[in-house]
C-alpha cells in the first residue's frame, strides 16, 4: 500500500495542492485571484502560482461563506478577522435554525428593508425578532458594513421616530442594548493583541450615549487595530490616567450634542485637562460636529477633529495602509 501524500505545513502550496486542500476547482480559484484578489499567490522562476498555508486557509474560509450564500465578489477584500467573525455568525445562525442568508449582492440592495423590519420589530416590542433580525445582518455584512450602514443609519431613523411621536424612549433603550450587546460581541471577535496602534475609547464625563464609541471601536478593529473601550460619562483626569496606565497611543473620545448645563466641562475645558494629564506621545481624536478649531487650543500635541464615522473608517483605512 503506498504512503499517504503528506505536505509539510512549511512548504509551499501547488495549485494542484491548494485544489484538494480547499475543494475548489481550478478554473474557479484563477478567477478568484484574477478578478476578485481573494489571495495572492507566489510565482517560481519558471512563472508557476504557489501558496502558503495562511493563503489557503483564507480560501478555505471564502470558500465555506460562499456555500453559505455569500458571493464573492463582495467578501473576496474582507480580512481575515472579518471573515472569520462573518463565518462565526454564520455558524451560530445556521445552529439557531433560522432561514438561510440571502446573497451579499441581494443585500445591499435590501439594507432599507434590513432597517425597515428591524424597526418595526422595535416598535412592536417583538424584541426576540430583534434579535433576530440584527442577528442576520450581522452574519450578512463586514463590520464595516454592519457599523456604518446598519446600526448607524438605524439610530439616526429611530431618533426621528422619537422626535414624531412614533417611537417611545423605552424602545429606543430596548433596541440599543440589543445592539450595544452585538457590537461589543463584534469587538471582541475582532480583538487583536499587540497591534501596532492602541485606541483608548470613550465619551466626556455626563455624557451617556455610547453607540457612537462602540461603532468607533468596531471600526478600528476591523482595521486592525486594537480598541480599548473605557466607555461613556469619563472624566477628563480617569480618562488620562487610563490611558497613561495602558500606554494607549489614541485617545477618541465621542462628543454627543447635549443641551446647555448637561455636562460638567465645556469640550474645551475637558480637552486642556485631558491633554495636561497624557503623555505628550498620545493623541487626542475629537469625533462629533462639534465645531471644535485644534488649533485655537494651543494643546501643542496632535488634536484631530472627525465629523463622522465614515470620516472616522476612512482614516484607518489610511493609517493600517501605512503601517
Amino acid at each position: 500500500m503506498s504512503e499517504p501524500h503528506v505536505i509539510s505545513s512549511e512548504a509551499p502550496l501547488s495549485v494542484r495542492s491548494v485544489t484538494m486542500l480547499t475543494g475548489l476547482n481550478e478554473h474557479t480559484l484563477r478567477a478568484w485571484e484574477r478578478r476578485y484578489g481573494a489571495v495572492k499567490p507566489q510565482r517560481t522562476a519558471a512563472g508557476r502560482r504557489f501558496y502558503s498555508r495562511v493563503d489557503v486557509e483564507r480560501l478555505r474560509v471564502l470558500a465555506g461563506l460562499v456555500e453559505r450564500g455569500y458571493q464573492i465578489g463582495q467578501i473576496a477584500a474582507l480580512g481575515s478577522r472579518e471573515l472569520s467573525s462573518l463565518m462565526a455568525d454564520s455558524l451560530a445562525l445556521a445552529a439557531s435554525g433560522a432561514a438561510p442568508l440571502p446573497s451579499v449582492s441581494r443585500a445591499h440592495a435590501d439594507i432599507a428593508e434590513v432597517l425597515r423590519a428591524i424597526a418595526s420589530a422595535t416598535a412592536a416590542y417583538d424584541l426576540s425578532r430583534v434579535h433576530a433580525e440584527i442577528a442576520h445582518a450581522r452574519a450578512r455584512f463586514g463590520a464595516r458594513q454592519f457599523a456604518l450602514e446598519v446600526v448607524s443609519p438605524l439610530m439616526a431613523t429611530v431618533d426621528q421616530l422619537i422626535m414624531r411621536g412614533e417611537f417611545t424612549i423605552a424602545q429606543e433603550h430596548a433596541l440599543s442594548a440589543i445592539l450595544r450587546a452585538n457590537l461589543m460581541a463584534m469587538i471582541l471577535n475582532l480583538h487583536r493583541d499587540g497591534a501596532a496602534r492602541t485606541f483608548a475609547i470613550a465619551t466626556m464625563e455626563g455624557d451617556l450615549h455610547e453607540l457612537g464609541i462602540l461603532i468607533s471601536a468596531l471600526l478600528c478593529a476591523s482595521h486592525g487595530f486594537q480598541p480599548v473601550y473605557i466607555g461613556p460619562n469619563m472624566p477628563p483626569e480617569a480618562l488620562a490616567g487610563a490611558a497613561s496606565a495602558m500606554g494607549i497611543g489614541v485617545v477618541l473620545l465621542g462628543v454627543t450634542a447635549l443641551p446647555p448645563g448637561i455636562l460638567p466641562l465645556s469640550l474645551d475645558d475637558y480637552l486642556r485637562t485631558l491633554a495636561h494629564q497624557l503623555p505628550a506621545a498620545c493623541e487626542i481624536w475629537v469625533g462629533g460636529r462639534t465645531g471644535l478649531d485644534p488649533k485655537a487650543l494651543k494643546l501643542r500635541r496632535n488634536l484631530r477633529r472627525i465629523e463622522t464615522l465614515t470620516e472616522l473608517d476612512r482614516l484607518l483605512e489610511t493609517f493600517a495602509a501605512n503601517r
